[in-house]
């Protein structure tokens, strides 16, 4: 009874290793989809719940792509803000779609931001399940890879932001889905989607259908279907340039000099700190390989077992028989025109710096999904080997070796399959940003919609998020890759930094009336030299924080303090918020006395 039993199990659990011979969407395979998906709901729930457990909560580079948002729910919003006409202009036109598409509902920007990573990661999930299964009809394996896929999504940042960079899995997925099965209509589908929604995505594309050329060129018939996908996506990248140049109201040209941005502290290593845009790393083994703007092995966080991936050309010229590699199709060799065409854009995107932007998005995506689909193959292929040593175990050493890597194996699955889903290695990487004042956010949101806070406050970065108010400049929003855009920006952080420190009141003044400001966010114990030289935030303003350092030097004390008690609307833990107008009052008097002494 029990060798009958246990044959029924082992014949049962075999088949999971069995290729099927239906199609990827067929009854057989619907039930290792379903699981794929579930883990996708666990996940976004999670997340969900996270993200939402506090009033004042934003992922981090939400604060950047969402806020200016809210100007289509109230037009009077953020209005002459040069902060959110910048990250407007650089939003990729799908990407503001999908938004605009919720606002139509009332749902909030910020609201849309934290359901929309569930939703993308359930796409990419299905997306990811066909694509494994038109490589190799295991279901198992597809289970396996989506398994893997959601692991890597949910350990960083990526699609929990809902930016344009998390729409890049699933418009890589699905071209890559295209390019390998030869499908031209699913490549045009996914290559106008990349150009809507990440262009970076396109430029992959394209040069992933150009090398395919070079293995075309004796067969015409192959080369001209090849070539038809090439011009489709070069035409697609034609009309984003064309139409991007024509109907851009906002002009932030040129793009930054690679001579001037080394020479901007913003992107180097100064004082023993990271600039806030880091780029130029001193090593170059590590510019190259691992800093995470410049080297195309910075992959994030991703399971350890997807190394396997490396072992897979062995496992497939193994004399040992697989039957899963039986069914392995062919066409999976196209993905190293993948592969090559992501180094290809890397190299090019740092000849034409910043031209092209950051050179490392063109592998970290692409790297990390083929590691996933050539990782879940060569896991499939182990694991079938194991199961067969399992079924085959005769002698007594031969069965206590396979018990003990029957439990190593086990371990490896609770430690490297189970514990990256967990919630302690998942949403607290999600760089969720935790509001702290939220009494000034509230009197802020009560005040007129076309204010300007003035601040080099930390928490100035959340005031257009939290309060929905202008700030006039903060770190957060201080990406120097648009030289018109940011040079504006940092003149105005160098004016704040300036008037904040200064010693004399027509400074002050000058600067309230310049800027028009109306509220000004002090971080109280910050106004000593001790403090300035803590932050390498305002450091990296040369040569303004050296002649600011130089006058605290000298004794030269700010004269912000005298104002604390007669201008202070809201105080919460260190902060202050100040009428700039009482400030402007307060000065005038202050200079009317000493002109009449």
């Amino acid at each position: 009874m029990v060798d009958h039993r246990k044959q029924r199990f082992l014949a049962w659990f075999s088949k999971i290793f069995l290729p099927t011979n239906s199609c990827w969407y067929s009854q057989k395979n619907i039930p290792y989809l379903a699981a794929s998906l579930l883990i996708v709901l666990w996940q976004a729930l999670q997340a969900y719940s996270y993200g939402t457990s506090r009033t004042y909560m934003v992922q981090d580079d939400a604060r950047q792509h969402v806020f200016w948002m809210q100007r289509w729910l109230d037009t009077d919003l953020f209005s002459n803000d040069l902060i959110a006409d910048y990250f407007q202009s650089v939003a990729p036109w799908g990407y503001q779609g999908v938004y605009r598409f919720f606002t139509w509902f009332n749902v909030e920007p910020l609201q849309t931001a934290k359901i929309l990573p569930g939703l993308i990661a359930a796409l990419s999930t299905f997306l990811f399940f066909r694509l494994v299964l038109k490589l190799i009809p295991v279901p198992f394996l597809g289970f396996l890879g989506c398994l893997f896929l959601n692991q890597a999504l949910w350990l960083e940042d990526g699609i929990i932001s809902g930016t344009p960079r998390a729409f890049a899995y699933p418009w890589l997925i699905g071209f890559l889905d295209g390019f390998l099965t030869e499908s031209a209509i699913s490549m045009w589908i996914f290559m106008v989607l990349q150009a809507l929604f990440y262009p970076q995505a396109l430029l992959v594309a394209i040069a992933t259908l150009t090398l395919s050329f070079g293995k075309q060129l004796r067969n015409r018939r192959k080369l001209f279907k090849a070539f038809v996908p090439w011009c489709f996506g070069i035409l697609v990248l034609g009309i984003l340039l064309v139409v991007r140049s024509v109907g851009n109201s906002a002009d932030f040209s040129p793009i930054l000099p690679v001579e001037m941005a080394k020479e901007l502290p913003e992107l180097g290593y100064f004082n023993g700190e990271y600039g806030r845009s880091f780029f130029f790393h001193q090593n170059p083994f590590i510019f190259w390989l691992f800093s995470p703007r410049s080297g195309f092995l910075a992959l994030g966080l991703l399971n350890p077992l997807l190394l396997s991936s490396l072992a897979l050309p062995w496992l497939l010229r193994s004399p040992q028989k697989f039957d899963i590699s039986h069914r392995l199709n062919p066409k999976l060799q196209r993905i190293g025109y993948f592969i090559g065409a992501s180094f290809l854009m890397f190299f090019t995107a740092h000849l034409l710096l910043f031209q092209l932007h950051l050179p490392a998005r063109y592998t970290y995506y692409s790297f990390r999904l083929s590691l996933i689909l050539l990782g879940a193959i060569a896991i499939g292929l182990l694991l079938e080997k194991w199961w067969r040593l399992i079924q085959n175990w005769k002698a007594r050493k031969k069965r206590l070796w396979v018990l003990s890597s029957a439990f190593a194996l086990l371990m490896l699955i609770i430690s490297f399959g189970w514990l990256p889903l967990s919630k302690g290695l998942t949403v607290y990487s999600h760089l969720q940003i935790k509001g702290r004042i939220g009494d000034i956010y509230e009197f802020l949101r009560e005040q007129p919609k076309d204010i300007v806070v003035a601040s080099i406050a930390k928490e100035a970065d959340n005031i257009p998020t939290f309060a929905q108010r202008s700030v006039l400049a903060a770190s957060e929003y201080a990406i120097p890759y648009h030289w018109g855009y940011y040079q504006q920006l940092r003149q105005r952080v160098e004016d704040t930094i300036v008037a904040q420190y200064t010693d004399d009141l027509e400074t002050l003044a000058e600067f309230i009336d310049k800027y028009d400001v109306d509220y000004w966010l002090v971080e109280t114990w910050k106004l000593s030299l001790k403090e300035f030289q803590k932050s390498p935030r305002l450091q990296q303003f040369e040569p303004t924080s050296s002649a600011v350092m130089g006058n605290l030097e000298n004794g030269k004390q700010p004269i912000f303090p005298i104002f604390y008690e007669g201008c202070t609307v809201v105080e919460q833990k260190d902060q202050r918020l100040l009428d700039a107008r009482c400030i402007r009052e307060t000065i005038a008097a202050l200079l009317e006395n000493q002109q009449g002494n």
